[in-house]
């Protein structure tokens, strides 16, 4: 496996390197190997099972209460899944037809365009992470190519509200 380049360049992507505040621990998890795993009351609940991903059609769930609406998402991002968490965390789950490099593309131009600092973040092959704050909430995203689905992406967020 190729080592992940910590906030700096991949291909030509850039990730932000801002140095870090305490935002919030999470924890994001990738579609590697079996397609699920990890902690989920700590963070990004295990993200979908592939086939799960594969087969999601649009519209999708509708985005929960009190998550931010000016929080720009991936084009044609079908949300599969949401959950409410302890400390008023929210996490949606979900995937774009659009392949891995475009979604990160767009997760990097867009969140900081629409006011939002990307920090702490890596970049990887198959994935990438992001904290994130601005406009009263903290959180994290993370994206991963989906196995076995051509040109789908994995997209998992999680916020909060800002403290203080």
């Amino acid at each position: 496996m190729t080592p992940a380049r910590r906030h700096g360049t991949l291909t030509g992507l850039r990730l932000a390197a801002v140095p870090s505040v305490a935002i919030m621990a999470v924890a994001v998890v990738g579609l590697a190997g079996s397609g699920c795993g990890g902690d989920s009351k700590e963070g990004l609940s295990p993200v979908s099972a592939p086939a799960t991903l594969c087969r999601a059609k649009a519209p999708g769930k509708a985005l929960p209460s009190g998550f931010p609406r000016d929080l720009p998402l991936p084009p044609g991002l079908i949300v599969v899944q949401t959950d409410a968490r302890s400390g008023q965390r929210i996490v949606i789950e979900g995937v774009t037809e659009r392949p891995f490099r475009e979604t990160l593309r767009s997760l990097q131009r867009q969140l900081p365009a629409a006011g939002y600092r990307l920090e702490k973040g890596e970049v990887e092959p198959r994935d990438a992470e992001s904290n994130f704050t601005g406009r009263r909430f903290t959180g994290r995203w993370g994206i991963r190519v989906v196995p076995g689905c051509t040109g789908r992406t994995s997209v998992s967020f999680v916020v909060q509200p800002a403290s203080g």
